[in-house]
């Protein structure tokens, strides 16, 4: 399940809003409240259909909650918005993810290499382009770059390195 730590605080106060509403519903019931059957017309004291009451409940908050779940699982994994949110995440809580960055002036000749692990903020200002990251030895790195410098970033799995 794909749920970022924000989605799983909205999740939890869901679930906490559902578990106060069926507490407060089983403890508001009082077993000398009368309940009126609307087939017959009679007012009975039924603790069976306060059991009932409360199961119902219980089943409901916790639907909710697992429907809830599952639809921001779908939108974190199904939408571009919704994926990228989820990748900055990762990125957040691993300390960047494993990238390549390549940077090539206007004839083609490789002007700056890195790969390794690292988590990007490309600025762009009136007259400078910067990239800056921190690398895998916490050193920050400040790259800036032409108008005409090609930048190129590609996501590697450190996995299948050469």
């Amino acid at each position: 399940m794909s749920l970022t730590i924000g989605n799983w605080v909205f999740v939890c106060f869901i679930g906490l809003v559902c578990l106060i509403g069926v507490t407060l519903f089983c403890c508001w019931w009082d077993e000398e409240q009368t309940i009126t059957d609307y087939t017959t017309g009679k007012e009975t004291t039924n603790v069976k259909k306060l059991r009932i009451g409360c199961f119902v409940a219980i089943f409901l908050g916790v639907a909710i909650t697992l429907g809830i779940m599952f639809g921001i699982n779908w939108y974190n994994t199904s939408t571009a918005n919704g994926i990228r949110h989820y990748k900055d995440f990762k990125s957040n809580m691993n300390n960047g993810i494993y990238r390549e960055i390549t940077i090539t002036n206007d004839d083609g000749k490789v002007i700056y290499d890195y790969t390794g692990k690292c988590d990007i903020q490309e600025q762009e200002e009136v007259d400078e382009r910067k990239l800056k990251f921190e690398n895998e030895q916490g050193k920050r790195v400040i790259i800036y770059y032409g108008i005409t410098d090609t930048v190129k970033i590609i996501e590697k799995d450190k996995n299948k390195e050469k």
